[in-house]
């Protein structure tokens, strides 16, 4: 291949494995890869297992509400989110999604809502409420800002693509390693098309001595897991600049 060259990746073409079977190549005239442009077509809910749950206590018990997973905006997220509160806790809950783009809760009952270790990112701070300890006063009204956004960005990690280079390229997540790319999400409530153009390139050396086939590509969230994709609708392509 003649330096300066390209390298095209679709994933219409991997495996169920997020391998590129039929990718073959020498590396013979190669010195650095990076990736000159990406895009992402993001088909994932903005509710997903990972975030999809809240704690509720009202001072003696502690009551954990789930809402199923979906895309949702602000106000579907407010009507459903009421309704569950009330079925999975106790009676009493108004979630009223405020002209200013906020969000409002309230409960003549004093609640706060705590911290719950089943999920990375829990529904009250999508919903931009503060979490607080048991031992913290309780309250009868909350309003925040709510960011409906399962994952921030979606990492492109590949130790195939960059197993030569010196970099550890990881994430403070402490999970994400081998980062060859990542893009940023715009909207959460919506399948947003996202396209980055990097005019820095991050270059990863590659041993020209070597014969590259079957690449493997995985997609991360912000936390380090599997970009949540369980129906595989998600789409995205990388150009890699070759010298």
């Amino acid at each position: 291949m003649n330096s300066n060259g390209y390298i095209s990746f679709n994933s219409n073409f991997k495996d169920v494995d997020n391998t590129y079977t039929n990718f073959n190549m020498n590396t013979r005239n190669i010195k650095n890869w990076g990736v000159k442009s990406s895009h992402f077509f993001n088909r994932t809910p903005n509710i997903t297992p990972f975030n999809n749950k809240l704690a509720v206590t009202n001072g003696t018990f502690s009551y954990a509400v789930t809402l199923p997973v979906g895309h949702y905006n602000v106000n579907d997220f407010a009507t459903l989110l009421e309704a569950q509160l009330i079925v999975d806790s106790f009676p009493g809950w108004i979630v009223t999604d405020e002209l200013n783009g906020s969000l409002t809760v309230q409960n003549a009952t004093p609640f706060n809502f705590v911290e719950i270790n089943e999920v990375n990112k829990d529904l009250a701070t999508m919903a931009g409420w503060p979490l607080k300890t048991i031992n913290d006063p309780l309250v009868t009204t909350l309003n925040g800002f709510p960011n409906l956004i399962y994952s921030s960005f979606v990492d492109f990690v590949s130790g195939d693509l960059n197993q030569t280079n010196k970099s550890d390229d990881y994430s403070s997540n402490d999970r994400t390693r081998n980062i060859i790319e990542r893009i940023f999400i715009s909207d959460g409530k919506i399948a947003t098309y996202n396209i980055n153009q990097n005019e820095t390139i991050k270059y990863m050396g590659v041993n020209g001595e070597l014969f590259v086939s079957n690449i493997k590509i995985d997609l991360k969230d912000e936390f380090g897991n599997d970009y949540f994709d369980p129906e595989k609708l998600n789409e995205y392509s990388l150009l890699l600049l070759t010298n």
